[in-house]
């Protein structure tokens, strides 16, 4: 199986993917631990150019966003990203990228199962719950840290009752002790 771990915060500009993975050693973390159970991972990041590495086994590809305002720009570069390296499922970061990730899931055809990790995100505006209940309905899954962080999405109306929750924990660090000098 083909998961694409899609990342749609823009990396910061100027870093080279090697230096992105440095400082967001989280990224590669969450795709290594996911190799490891044996599935095929590529990583997808929003960036100012293009580029593509691979690392321990990991394909990272970065995919330009520069000059795509519209939501529907960068989600038709996502899908053809994802089409490219075959993905099978797609596992994005971040409840507050709902808009991108089902944009880019009404670019592909067939769809693909969606699972979204939620990163701490906080519940949206009232005035935008509506418009949203439709967005998350894509997701096959929300992955919270804690079930207790989903609650007030789902008092909100904004899961619905077929969507399936996971309790998985964020990952930790590669922090190990060490001489203090």
């Amino acid at each position: 199986m083909r998961v694409a771990h899609v990342n749609l915060l823009p990396a910061p500009r100027g870093l080279a993917i090697d230096e992105v993975l440095q400082c967001w050693p989280s990224l590669p973390d969450i795709a290594e631990v996911a190799a490891h159970g044996g599935v095929r991972v590529s990583v997808l990041q929003a960036a100012w150019q293009a580029g593509g590495s691979t690392r321990n086994g990991i394909d990272y590809h970065f995919v330009d966003i520069s000059g795509t305002m519209a939501t529907a720009w960068r989600a038709r570069r996502f899908a053809r990203a994802l089409a490219e390296i075959g993905a099978e499922v797609l596992h994005a970061h971040s409840l507050g990228f709902i808009e991108d990730v089902y944009a880019i899931s009404r670019c592909l055809s067939p769809a693909l199962p969606v699972l979204i990790q939620d990163h701490a995100d906080r519940l949206p505006r009232w005035w935008r719950r509506h418009g949203l209940r439709r967005r998350y309905s894509i997701a096959s899954g929300i992955a919270f840290t804690s079930i207790d962080q989903a609650r007030p999405f789902i008092e909100a109306g904004l899961l619905g009752p077929l969507t399936r929750l996971f309790e998985i924990p964020e990952s930790s660090s590669r922090f190990t002790p060490g001489d203090r000098a």
